[in-house]
Parts: C-alpha cells; sequence; structure tokens
C-alpha cells in the first residue's frame, strides 16, 4: 500500500506499508560441521534429496517389487528415504512488514527539507519435526547388541558409572527442535536540499543529511526430546538426554541478542554550467557499534568527487540526427565497510567449564579476542570511467564503465608469535587490488504505436588479486567450493590438491 499526500503548496507527506508472509516445507536438516582432518563437512542424518541422490548407490531402492516401502541400515536403524522425508521435515515461516512515513517542506522554490522514517519487523522460525517413525529418532534407540551399543554415538554413557553399557535414553516419541530469529529494525534520515540557477547557465545544488539506523536482533533455539506427534503432543522425555548433552556442554536451548547501531552525517555539492559540464563532491562521517567499544574505530570519513561531459549539448553534435545521447563521466573516491573483527577492545565472554561431572561445572568468563587498539574499518581507492550512448533517439542504448579498486587496511587472519595468547588475531594488514570491465547493450527490437518489445545484453569482466595477506590457511579452506583466500591470487580462488 502506498499514498500520496499534497497537504498544501508547501506540505508534503507519504505513507508506504509492505509486507510478505512465507510458509514452506522442506526435508529434516542438520546443521554442518567442519570435518578439517578429513577436508569434508560431516551433516549427521543428512536426508537432502539431491545430495541423496548423488551419494547412495543405484542398487539401494525406496520400493520393492510388491510395491511397498524397503529398508536398510543407517545409523543402525532402518532407514528408507521416502518415509524419511514423510517423518523428518523442516516447516519454515516467516513474516515481514515494513512501514514507511515520509514528508517534505518547501520553504522557497530553491530550498526544501525532506524526512523519512522506517521501521521493519521480521519473524522467522524453523521448526524441525522428527517423528518416532523416522530413521533418526530410531537411531536414539539401536542398541539390540553389544556391538552396536559400543559403536552407537547417540546411547548415553553415565559418567559416573563407566564401566556400564550406554542405554537407550530416547524411548518414546520424536525430537522437536525450534530455531527462531527477530528483527526490529528503525531507520530515521533528514536532509536540507537548496539548488538555484544563476543566470540560466550556472545550476548549484547543495545538500546537508544525516541518518540513523537501529537493529535489534534477537536468535533462540530449543530442542524438545520425546515429543510424541502421534499422540496429541505429549511429551515423554527421559531426563537423561538432556543430562547426556549437558555432560559435553551441549544445552537443549539457548538465547542470543545481538544491537546494531549506526548514524552518518553527509553533504553534496554540485555544479553544472549549461548541463554540459557537471562537477560533484561528497563528504561522508559514518559511525558504527560493530567494531567494538574503542572510541577511535567507530568513526570513519569518507569522500569521493566526480564529474561528467555531456557531449550532446556540444554544438558539433546537437543536431546530429545519430547520435541522440553521449556523455563522459569518471568518479574517484574512498569508500570503506566494517569487516568481520570486533576486537578494538578485548572481548570478554561467558561459556561453562567443561568438565567430567555435572556437579564440577560451573560459569567462567574467558578471554575471546585479545584489544587490537587499531582495528579500523577495511577501505578502498576506487576509480571508474565510462560513457553513456545513446543513437536513434535512444532506440540504441550502450553503457560501458571500466573501474579500479585499491582495497587496504582490509581484515585478515594473522598468525602471531602467541605471546600474548592468541596464535590467531583478526588485524587491518591485508591489500587487495581489481579491475573490471562492464558493458550493457540495450535497444528496441520492435517498436510501435501499440507493441514494444525490448532487448537487453549485458558482459562484465573482473580480475581480483590479494596482493598482502601473510597467512598459513588450512588446506579446507583453500579447497572448499567457495574458494579462499592466499596471497598472490584472486580472493575466492578455488584450489585443488597435487595427485
Amino acid at each position: 500500500i502506498r499514498e500520496n499526500y499534497k497537504l498544501n503548496s508547501k506540505l508534503s507527506a507519504g505513507f508506504t506499508m509492505v509486507g510478505s508472509i512465507r510458509e514452506q516445507k522442506a526435508p529434516g536438516s542438520q546443521d554442518r560441521v567442519n570435518n578439517s582432518y578429513q577436508g569434508k563437512y560431516d551433516r549427521d542424518f543428512d536426508i537432502n534429496p539431491f545430495s541423496y541422490a548423488l551419494n547412495t548407490s543405484r542398487a539401494l531402492t525406496a520400493y520393492d517389487a510388491n510395491g511397498n516401502l524397503e529398508y536398510f541400515k543407517r545409523d543402525f536403524a532402518p532407514f528408507n528415504i521416502i518415509n524419511e522425508t514423510a517423518t523428518n521435515f523442516l516447516d519454515l515461516n516467516q513474516l515481514d512488514l515494513k512501514l514507511q512515513v515520509e514528508g517534505q517542506y518547501k520553504f522557497n522554490k530553491n530550498l526544501t527539507y525532506d524526512v523519512l522514517g522506517m521501521m521493519r519487523y521480521v519473524n522467522s522460525s524453523r521448526e524441525n519435526k522428527t517423528y518416532e517413525t523416522s530413521n533418526q529418532a530410531n537411531a536414539y534407540r539401536a542398541a539390540e547388541n553389544s556391538t552396536v551399543r559400543a559403536a552407537n554415538k547417540y546411547l548415553y554413557t553415565d559418567p559416573d558409572n563407566p564401566e556400564a553399557e550406554p542405554v537407550v535414553v530416547l524411548p518414546y516419541g520424536g525430537i522437536y527442535r525450534r530455531n527462531e530469529d527477530r528483527l526490529v529494525n528503525y531507520y530515521a534520515r533528514h536532509q536540507l536540499n537548496w539548488n538555484k540557477t544563476f543566470n540560466d547557465k550556472h545550476i548549484v545544488n547543495v545538500l546537508l543529511g544525516q541518518e540513523i539506523k537501529f537493529a535489534n536482533r534477537q536468535k533462540s533455539n530449543f530442542i524438545g526430546y520425546g515429543y510424541q506427534f502421534d499422540k496429541g503432543g505429549v511429551p515423554f522425555t527421559d531426563y537423561r538426554i538432556v543430562k547426556q548433552g549437558l555432560d559435553y556442554n551441549f544445552d537443549y536451548y539457548g538465547l542470543e541478542n545481538q544491537q546494531d547501531r549506526f548514524v552518518a552525517f553527509f553533504g553534496n555539492g554540485s555544479y553544472s554550467y549549461m548541463g554540459k559540464y557537471t562537477f560533484n563532491g561528497t563528504v561522508r562521517m559514518d559511525g558504527s557499534n560493530q567494531l567494538g567499544k574503542s572510541a577511535s574505530a567507530r568513526w570513519l570519513p569518507t569522500w569521493n568527487v566526480s564529474g561528467s561531459w555531456n557531449l550532446k549539448e556540444e554544438d558539433f553534435l546537437k543536431d546530429n540526427d545519430l547520435i541522440s545521447r553521449l556523455s563522459l563521466r569518471g568518479t574517484y573516491g574512498l569508500t570503506a565497510s566494517i569487516g568481520d573483527a570486533r576486537n578494538s577492545t578485548a572481548i570478554f565472554k561467558n561459556q561453562l567449564t567443561l568438565r567430567p561431572y555435572l556437579t564440577e561445572k560451573e560459569s567462567k568468563i574467558y578471554i575471546s579476542s585479545l584489544e587490537n587498539s587499531e582495528l579500523t574499518w577495511e577501505k578502498q581507492y576506487e576509480t571508474n570511467v565510462g560513457f553513456d550512448l545513446g543513437l536513434l533517439n535512444n532506440r540504441v542504448s550502450l553503457i560501458v564503465d571500466a573501474y579500479q579498486r585499491k582495497g587496504f587496511d582490509l581484515i585478515g587472519r594473522i598468525r602471531t608469535s602467541g605471546v600474548g595468547g592468541e596464535l590467531y588475531k583478526y588485524a587491518n594488514y591485508a591489500d587487495m587490488k581489481s579491475r573490471g570491465l562492464d558493458v550493457s547493450l540495450s535497444g528496441s527490437v520492435i517498436k510501435t504505436k501499440d507493441f514494444e518489445w525490448k532487448s537487453t545484453a549485458n558482459v562484465g569482466f573482473n580480475k581480483n588479486e590479494i596482493t598482502n595477506l601473510k597467512s598459513l590457511p588450512l588446506i579446507i579452506d583453500l579447497i572448499k567450493q567457495e574458494g579462499g583466500p592466499l596471497q598472490g591470487y584472486a580472493v575466492r580462488g578455488i584450489f585443488s590438491l597435487d595427485f
């Protein structure tokens, strides 16, 4: 819904509401674990149909000759992919709502004041419903002989009685897992804009503004053991399965809160002579809490300058019927972004001590990251040049952009002597360079009074190289499918072993 109001000759306002609801059902899935020793990812009870089709022998069929489900052993329990997708699945739900209010007040024909406020609320949940008859639930009950009991990691051995055989701690019911994410986001921006034309030749525009972003994120998770989906949802919980997780520091519920705060001040000035030559300059001061508590890491100024030349307004092209638009442009400036590090001051976190008996566990504070007082934003200088060309009254358009970027103060993982207590640290020491070319060609293939057919073709080329990254990555960090960083190669270079 969008509504615009013109309250009087000076004041106007607008209101926008956008909402969406999503419901989806998918096969049940557990989080993957990085297995750096074998160079792969492990995932318990993987029933993704695509993964199953790739990795399962063709000799194993879902149905027998009589059309009945055919089972084989997996994790010491009966498994059939058809049954498993029906009794072990995810329910995904998301609600996304955005409300926006904006207004403009015209002091006079040259000066206007604009204000915008936005609120967004997102709630998404992921419910993993594992029924009692699923392979996953039955794996917790596989204990038919001493060999299986010794090898089945889902059984429980009481640390108070280490000589005892492992026992079943999920005798009935299935497992109900729930993960929920909530976002409350506020955004506000206001700005003054002044523009004036002198002698019908000199066009001047000045803009001053400020913006604020506020976001609170909450993540929660819960595991319910022994939930009986087929018996009215009544839980049948053996306390030992909760104790099993606590013995290994696996919490059966959790809650995490994140706070994101951002503020910026910006100004822009532009000058144009008769629409032919245009010059722009922008300065910004951005502040964020994402790099940590240190005041020196919160603020960073950035800037850029740009210019364009509208050749179509020149006398030698003004009457040219073939060329309907031709302009050259260029930009140079400093941009910045926030990296992954947060330790401008030392980061302390809480956890439970890992001890063999619950009676010996206690809360502790540990140093997650040592202080890096020189931590700052990741930065890069960017140069961009290009041109826009329109032919035959803009029926054919060509846009070409070439760019070069030099990144510095990039945050990377560096190995240290370990004297401070950390073998690896994240710091601003990596550098990268990149260059590229983007070309877009579009045109009206057919254009009549009542019908028009447009086509667009895009092509791009990019080459980047990490010029400074004195790290010692693990092999798995370089051979994984999304690639990894290594000095002298691309930022997401894909490697393999020589064998």
